[in-house]
């Protein structure tokens, strides 16, 4: 077993030359309403900011190429499984930049999973909402040992799990509280099918919601 942390794309968005300004095509996504939780940064300034971004990813693609081209030619794919998850996207929108926010939107929240395994020739593509929790009881299973009853996750659709469109996801952020005492002020989001709904404790007087 081998974890690797690639740090990038994080900030800072110091993507190599080859990769630098690649994505200059006058692209402008659709410009949404700042939100009231926000910090109100310009418009164009995201923009800019997302372009910078979207370059350090290709180039981080990139490298991640490399790495799998020499694990393929040494052998080693043969016999291994590759798992590339994320811990959270980045937004630049609603006035928002990056991961430091109140805010739980699907630029945050919806990251990549993508498992490769031994010897696998075509693409399979799950469509169900899966969680991080949920590698961790897979890849037990995929190695011949047993899960235990803490396991918080389930096996994913195409490794032995059922694909649940109706499993209930959450999201939480809380990093504002201090680490070992009661939360005082939280963003919890919950998808289920095709609704989200988003609920905000502690910032203002009442709690409020979002739905979608």
């Amino acid at each position: 077993l081998a974890y690797l942390h690639l740090w990038a794309p994080h900030t800072p968005y110091k993507p190599t030359k080859q990769f630098d300004k690649i994505f200059q095509d006058n692209y402008r996504p659709a410009k949404k309403p700042d939100h009231r939780f926000g910090t109100h940064i310009e418009y164009y300034k995201l923009n800019n900011r997302r372009q910078n971004y979207d370059e350090f990813i290709a180039n981080v693609d990139a490298e991640f190429g490399r790495l799998i081209d020499t694990l393929e030619a040494n052998g080693a794919l043969d016999n291994s499984y590759v798992v590339v998850v994320s811990d959270h996207g980045e937004s630049f929108e609603r006035g928002v930049e990056e991961h430091v926010t109140k805010l739980l939107y699907e630029t945050l929240t919806h990251i990549p999973l993508l498992i490769s395994a031994p010897g696998q020739q075509a693409r399979q593509d799950i469509y169900v909402p899966t969680n991080n929790v949920d590698i961790l009881p897979t890849l037990l299973k995929l190695t011949g040992h047993p899960i235990p009853d803490w396991t918080e996750g389930k096996l994913l659709p195409g490794f032995g799990g059922v694909e649940d469109m109706e499993r209930s996801q959450f999201t939480v952020e809380a990093k504002g509280n201090p680490a070992y005492a009661p939360l005082t002020q939280a963003t919890v989001a919950m998808v289920k099918g095709s609704h989200k709904l988003i609920y905000y404790s502690g910032y203002e007087a009442e709690v409020s919601f979002e739905l979608y």
